[in-house]
């Protein structure tokens, strides 16, 4: 039996036959291979975008989130370009999370735990990854950005642990983002990237 994020993919996948794939190329940054096919790179894979669904290029396994993040991407009314004025995730909740209540700051807790021990691990996890590094405004705090998607780039924000706070990872979303996904799959889209992050760091030299 499909569990519940498989059967997500399965409901939205049939909307797909009325994605306007020229449009898709054009107003969110996928490349046109047809006009019943797109392709994206999404977290370091090559994706292929159809009629009948989403299927990596390699044909590896792949967590089914991840193509559902692109279905939805796909089917996107979005256009224009990013502000790159950035925010966190809660904020696009319409007050379902606050920054007063535990907010989606608990998504975070996987890259606290491969991270939060060593800036160096998570700064060399970063550029491997392709991360950007932006500099440090303030002592002990390291901002990088990345292009998630075509229309999407985000800023984490790294601020390390001391006597006093304990590390903690933020990641801030471009404010144009929710024209380009609603807050559900873009919640989705952010576990997608910790989860990846966290992952590669694993399996880097010095991963936990």
């Amino acid at each position: 039996m499909a569990n519940g994020y498989e059967q997500t993919y399965k409901v939205i996948v049939p909307r797909l036959q009325d994605c306007n794939f020229i449009g898709a190329a054009k107003n969110l940054g996928f490349t046109l291979l047809s006009e019943d096919a797109l392709s994206i790179d999404f977290l370091g894979r090559t994706y292929t975008v159809t009629k009948a669904g989403v299927r990596p290029v390699d044909e590896k396994e792949v967590q089914v989130n991840i193509l559902s993040v692109l279905v939805y991407y796909a089917i996107s009314k979005g256009k224009g370009e990013p502000w790159y004025d950035f925010c966190l995730l809660h904020q696009f909740s319409q007050g379902l999370f606050t920054s007063k209540g535990p907010g989606t700051n608990w998504q975070t807790a996987p890259l606290r735990k491969e991270f939060g021990a060593s800036y160096q691990h998570f700064a060399d996890t970063a550029a491997e990854l392709g991360l950007i590094y932006e500099g440090s405004r303030v002592p002990g705090t390291h901002t990088w950005q990345y292009r998630l998607l075509p229309k999407i780039p985000v800023k984490v924000i790294y601020y390390e642990g001391d006597d006093e706070f304990p590390c903690d990872i933020h990641i801030l979303y471009d404010k144009t983002a929710i024209s380009f996904l609603d807050f559900e799959p873009l919640a989705v889209l952010n576990g997608c990237f910790i989860n990846h992050l966290a992952a590669f760091g694993k399996r880097q030299v010095g991963g936990t």
